[in-house]
């Protein structure tokens, strides 16, 4: 800030400047600027003068003029009678939209941004664009039959530019019926090798509103669902030793509902988990249905149960069947027709295309980069138990953690300024300066990520329901705790990995074994990892939240988990919550209580590391 504040006081016009941070509307930190004048200036003209002295992180969000600073009694600039940044400027002065284009971008950015107006002059990443937030603009235009690149949006990210871009969806998917026969992905294949009772490997969520729900309702709802997300209407059969999964056309039973009458009973949540669980069990993936929906009536409210298989099911899916649920249950509340965005690319022809992919050169030259990957050793990750060890499911437990709000918000935004890094990036250096006491500077992790990555052609995931998650493993070799020396190594290492790692599932399960005789997939990393993201705030809608409460045991108790530990985060209601999942046949609680403690202990060294980096630049 004393940076940019020396230059903004270079400029004729300014007499008197304060650069400072302060959480805005969005509790996002932000640098604002405030000063004074010796003749009239224009907060643009500075935020010019200041982009031709200074990087774009370093410009200030807000800029504010005053007759003069507030000081203190000692002649000091008193911060805290400095406005806020809602009462600020950006320096753009508003210009409304002037067409039904610029109209629909500027509504979307208010939606996706959470800001309450939004010119066509306003630069997306100055009012907290990125790019999931991207994405999630992308995804909704389709709704008004428009569509855009994302790589336009980074190089026009002003409405007013933007709007040129912006071209009529051509409807390439169509909303034909998708049936046939359809192969297994990558993900998919892993799940059978895990567990000998694949009927049993859910999703499940808890849904409550407060003004009840109409099973009526719901059931030409989610007609309307597994007529839309053709991957909700797979089958899996196994054939000559052989699994074949089927898409099924639109006859036949898709899902079941049930009802219960909890406005008696004391234990509403205990009823849920009991039920949930015998719905879990009901589940037959040879002929379906795959989902089942459970109603509780508690009378202050009801509870809806959504379980869905995981092979045709992700955490992504979720944030896509919670919004289409939304809008399809209010306009039938409201006795108008459901109308659902267009399709996307089916899951059908992702396998299909993925199939072809995996021979192909581009992804053929990815095998160096794993088989040098696969001959990384690390040290096995020390038990507290020893013996016969029982890697069943029924043995795993969860310990958990949570960041307060401030560091989780810096972690989201401020942070990622020192070094330009990401979510993942700051949250693996954690996880490796807490186990460096543990594995002697080596840690091999399995990665989990969203497997949506663009790397075919053509194909267009932001609205397909199925299950495409990719895992693959990096080891970390650095035995430090120091977050200058972390930090870099870790968003380096990342950075190496290609295409986010989607091709090492593709390359183990899919691709013909001649084309890759010396890559043999040894590497069996003993720690799992999966960010989430604001997974509830993507899912809750007005007046739907999801419960505090089990939602049965979606897994079979007999399949193997084969990690030792399995570190889960996402965030709730500000704060990032941290469940680490642990074996009890190699681990006492205490162990991984601490263990959580450290971890939160080495975020908030790295999030405050970062804070200070980025200020000082």
């Amino acid at each position: 800030p004393g940076e940019v504040a020396s230059r903004l006081l270079s400029y004729p016009a300014v007499k008197e400047a304060v650069v400072v941070a302060q959480t805005d509307e969005r509790n996002q930190l932000s640098l604002c600027a405030y000063f004074t004048v010796s003749e009239p200036c224009s907060i643009s003209g500075l935020r010019q003068y200041l982009g031709k002295e200074l990087p774009d992180y370093m410009i200030p969000a807000y800029f504010m003029q005053l007759e003069e600073l507030p000081l203190t009694a000692n002649g000091k600039i008193d911060k805290k009678l400095l406005p806020k940044p809602d009462q600020m400027q950006t320096g753009v002065k508003y210009a409304a939209p002037s067409n039904k284009t610029e109209k629909i971008l500027a509504q979307l950015w208010q939606e996706v941004l959470q800001v309450n107006r939004v010119g066509v002059q306003d630069h997306f990443f100055e009012l907290g664009g990125d790019s999931i937030k991207a994405m999630q603009i992308a995804s909704r235009l389709k709704r008004h039959q428009l569509t855009l690149r994302l790589k336009d949006l980074f190089q026009y990210p002003t409405i007013e530019e933007l709007a040129q871009h912006i071209q009529k969806a051509t409807d390439e998917v169509g909303e034909k019926t998708v049936a046939g026969e359809v192969a297994l992905t990558p993900i998919q294949h892993w799940m059978y090798e895990q567990t000998d009772y694949p009927d049993q490997w859910n999703m499940a969520i808890v849904l409550h509103r407060e003004q009840g729900w109409d099973a009526n309702i719901l059931k030409l709802v989610f007609q309307e669902l597994v007529a839309h997300h053709d991957a909700l209407r797979m089958s899996f059969k196994q054939e000559e030793g052989q699994i074949k999964a089927v898409n099924r056309d639109l006859t036949g039973e898709y899902f079941r509902i049930y009802e219960f009458d909890v406005k008696e009973t004391e234990n509403v949540a205990a009823i849920i988990e009991k039920e949930s669980t015998r719905l879990h069990r009901s589940i037959r993936i040879n002929d379906g249905p795959l989902i089942r929906l459970g109603i509780f009536h508690t009378g202050k409210g009801d509870y809806l149960l959504i379980i869905i298989h995981h092979l045709v099911m992700d955490a992504v899916s979720w944030r896509v069947l919670s919004e289409d649920l939304h809008s399809a249950y209010q306009r039938k509340l409201n006795g108008k027709p459901v109308m659902l965005p267009p399709k996307t690319t089916s899951f059908q022809t992702w396998s299909k295309k993925l199939h072809e992919y995996a021979n192909s050169p581009s992804l053929l030259s990815e095998i160096p980069y794993w088989q040098q990957t696969d001959h990384e050793q690390a040290p096995a990750l020390p038990v507290d138990k020893w013996g016969n060890v029982d890697y069943s499911s029924k043995h795993v437990k969860i310990a958990e953690g949570r960041l307060d709000r401030d560091h989780t918000r810096d972690l989201l935004s401020l942070a990622h300024r020192a070094y330009q890094t990401e979510i993942n990036d700051l949250l693996l250096s954690a996880l490796v300066m807490t186990l460096n006491s543990w594995t002697y500077g080596t840690v091999a992790v399995q990665l989990e990520g969203h497997g949506r990555e663009e790397i075919i052609d053509g194909v267009d995931l932001n609205r397909t329901i199925g299950w495409f998650t990719s895992m693959y493993p990096v080891v970390f070799n650095i035995d430090s705790q120091n977050p200058a020396d972390v930090i870099p190594y870790v968003k380096e290492k990342l950075r190496q990995v290609p295409n986010k790692g989607v091709g090492y599932g593709i390359l183990k399960y899919l691709t013909d074994p001649r084309y890759k005789q010396n890559l043999h997939f040894k590497l069996k990393p003993e720690i799992n990892f999966n960010y989430q993201g604001e997974f509830v705030q993507d899912v809750e809608k007005e007046g739907v939240q999801i419960a505090n409460m089990s939602a049965g045991e979606g897994v079979h108790p007999l399949t193997k988990w084969p990690y030792k530990l399995d570190f889960v985060s996402f965030v709730q209601n500000g704060e990032l919550i941290v469940p680490i999942r642990y074996h009890e046949s190699l681990y006492y609680r205490e162990t991984i209580e601490q263990l959580v403690n450290r971890y939160l202990h080495h975020l908030r060294r790295i999030v405050e590391f970062c804070r200070e980096e980025a200020l000082a630049k």
